[in-house]
């Protein structure tokens, strides 16, 4: 099965769902960096009295959500792009349909690069996200086996690179590699000096916009430039490749059997367990060592990643193919209809939120205590995706998205007793 035949207006209900369990899924990885200090990320018994809440909460996203959602959200952005790529949209569409491409991707570097320095998100992923779906233009037309294979290549090669270098998620200082486990005067030494870390980055955020920008201004451009052709343009860019395969077999769209889902589960999840519970029992069995901890992400665990996304999207699709789990879903579909307007409103509600700016609440939380107000915005926000959608066609971002791309404007507001679980003809699914 290796050809698109969707219709030009046609939503897939699945890739909707995905989408907005990855936008969900993200937030809860991003509220700690938002919350947070930095260091503390790894660290979770460092910030906080409530030790087994925390630990419960880091060992739960360590295990079923770090890296996975990323890796998700990038394989249903590169679904999307083999859709928009399709050879019935691109004969149809002619010149202006390349042109609509080509342009629909640097508006979305555009706000990527907003979102990462004005924002203050710098680790923002929609500026190397458009910057890729550009890249893979003159490759959508290989062989579905032989794109698997490139991206794979690729996804590897990204991961090897970001194995290989520094301690993903350490502190912002330098950290020392020890060569065995820290000794009690090195652990002694490293959390004096990591608390001291902690200290200055809640003074950094509970200040102004000004000094929160100058600290992350850096970062942010390296992340946009240094960091794409080092680590992201491989890892993503693989798996950008992975998920326009995954799309032109009918994976990504509910099209196999409830068998293959099963299998896709089953086989995603033991494999992705396999190589992450190891090194997540050393950690918890040191107590945190900072050797341990900090070496956790090797090339086995960095691999894992992908397994993991795709245990997702079997789970997800297998409940999507039964009536009474999809009608679970569907609230979850209508937030991935709007994931744009979502990723960045969970952006600008944590910089109000957290830093001093707003409410100055940097710090304030301990680890499970973010689970919570993670689960609350994920409430609010599936909420007013079901009130918004009744109403209007598409999020706020995604009909500026649109109708920049397109050069005109576009309707927005729904036909009277529309149903937004069923989009009219005219909504396309990008």
């Amino acid at each position: 099965m290796t050809d698109i035949s969707y219709s030009m207006h046609e939503r897939i209900a699945l890739l909707d769902t995905l989408r907005g369990i990855a936008v969900l899924g993200i937030f809860f990885v991003n509220v700690i960096y938002f919350g947070q200090p930095y260091s503390a990320y790894n660290f979770p018994t460092m910030w906080g009295e409530a030790e087994q809440l925390n630990t419960f909460v880091w060992a739960f996203s360590n295990l079923w959500v770090e890296d996975s959602m990323r890796a998700l959200f990038i394989m249903l952005f590169g679904a999307s792009t083999a859709l928009l790529l399709s050879e019935k949209r691109l004969h149809l569409g002619g010149v202006l349909g390349v042109e609509r491409f080509f342009r629909r991707n640097l508006i979305l570097m555009i706000i990527g690069a907003v979102h990462a320095l004005l924002l203050l998100a710098p680790h923002d992923v929609l500026f190397v996200y458009g910057l890729l779906a550009i890249l893979a233009f003159p490759l959508h037309r290989l062989r579905p086996l032989l794109l698997l294979l490139l991206g794979l290549l690729m996804f590897f090669t990204g991961t090897l690179i970001r194995s290989e270098g520094a301690p993903s998620a350490a502190s912002n200082s330098e950290v020392p590699l020890y060569q065995k486990r820290a000794s009690s005067q090195e652990i002694s030494a490293f959390r004096h000096g990591m608390i001291q870390e902690m200290q200055e980055d809640v003074g950094i955020y509970g200040s102004g916009y000004g000094e929160i920008f100058d600290t992350q201004k850096k970062a942010a451009i390296e992340t946009q430039s240094i960091d794409i052709y080092q680590e992201q343009g491989f890892l993503l860019g693989g798996l950008l490749l992975i998920g326009m395969v995954m799309l032109k077999w009918g994976i990504l769209s509910g099209r196999r059997s409830r068998r293959f889902y099963l299998l896709l589960m089953l086989a995603g999840y033991s494999l992705a367990q396999l190589l992450r519970f190891g090194p997540l029992v050393d950690v918890l069995e040191s107590d945190f060592d900072p050797f341990v901890t900090l070496n956790q992400h090797t090339l086995a665990r960095e691999f894992s990643q992908l397994p993991l996304a795709l245990g997702h999207i079997g789970l997800l699709a297998l409940l999507s193919s039964f009536a009474t789990t999809r009608r679970f879903l569907r609230p979850f579909a209508a937030v991935g209809r709007m994931a744009l307007t979502h990723y960045i409103g969970q952006t600008i509600f944590s910089i109000l939120f957290f830093f001093g700016f707003g409410l100055a609440m940097f710090g304030n939380f301990e680890r499970y205590e973010l689970l919570l107000v993670c689960l609350a915005v994920g409430l609010a926000q599936i909420l007013f995706s079901l009130w918004w959608l009744k109403r209007f066609r598409h999020g706020p971002l995604e009909w500026l998205w649109r109708a920049s791309t397109r050069w005109e404007l576009i309707p927005f507001r729904m036909r009277p007793k529309a149903n937004f679980l069923a989009p009219s003809s005219e909504q396309a699914n990008a």
